[in-house]
């Protein structure tokens, strides 16, 4: 990816390969790549491409085969407290009672769960909610909530947070088009503080959004074409201005 002018790298593959056991084929090979600080990086490929695999490598919870993936130039697990995630998925019991003021307050754990909140994590959580739009919410149970509004609800725990790099896992899967348009608009306004990796199949969208697309199917594609998704061969696509 080409480099701005007065930024930092943030996150570094070098000829990064992982495979999940010795008989299979690597789920990523070989791939090399760098983020800047501020990039809004989307991730395409195919189901089956390595996308949740670089995701997993990027947070520190697998270790790389061969080659080497670093944040701010250290071990990714030494630095995931510095990391929002958005999962793809996430399952809420219709029977338990939380609202979403307590989703957004585990933003605050800080990798602990006998952490004891205080006013400064209350108001970090609050003004999360606020900037997603979901101030007057505090209250509500996530059971109640759209779709869409949850998805606001998870983005604001993972910048409660108080991260620097902010990584979304399909946050518009099964969003009407109204749902998807706001969110992008709350993540382009993110990015002007926040690094943004974006995994996506919303191909007419990303290219519009993004200052980067990395396009990974198990390798890293070069080209300098038009997306071809299925195919996966573009790795990175200038925003165009």
């Amino acid at each position: 990816m080409k480099k701005r002018l007065n930024s930092n790298i943030v996150i570094e593959a070098k000829d990064l390969t992982f495979s999940y056991d010795e008989f299979s084929k690597p789920a990523i090979e070989n791939i090399s790549f760098s983020i800047f600080e501020k990039e809004f990086v989307s991730i395409i490929g195919p189901n089956g491409g390595g996308k949740s695999t670089l995701v997993k490598l990027i947070l520190g919870l697998l270790k790389p085969t061969s080659g080497e993936i670093l944040i701010w130039g250290k071990e990714p697990e030494s630095v995931r407290n510095k990391i929002g995630y958005v999962p793809q998925h996430i399952n809420f019991d219709p029977l338990y009672p939380i609202s979403t003021l307590d989703v957004v307050m585990m933003g605050r754990l800080n990798n602990s769960f006998f952490h004891k909140f205080n006013k400064k994590d209350l108001e970090i959580a609050k003004n999360a909610i606020k900037f997603v739009g979901m101030e007057g919410y505090e209250k509500k149970l996530i059971s109640n909530l759209s779709g869409g509004q949850r998805q606001r609800v998870l983005i604001a725990r993972a910048l409660a947070v108080d991260s620097s790099i902010l990584i979304l896992d399909e946050p518009t899967a099964n969003l009407d088009k109204e749902a998807q348009a706001f969110l992008y608009e709350i993540l382009q306004k993110i990015n002007k503080e926040k690094t943004i990796l974006l995994v996506s199949h919303d191909t007419g969208v990303v290219p519009s959004i993004s200052s980067s697309v990395l396009c990974l199917n198990r390798t890293v594609f070069e080209y300098s074409n038009d997306i071809n998704f299925y195919n996966c061969k573009v790795e990175k696509l200038e925003k165009r201005i």
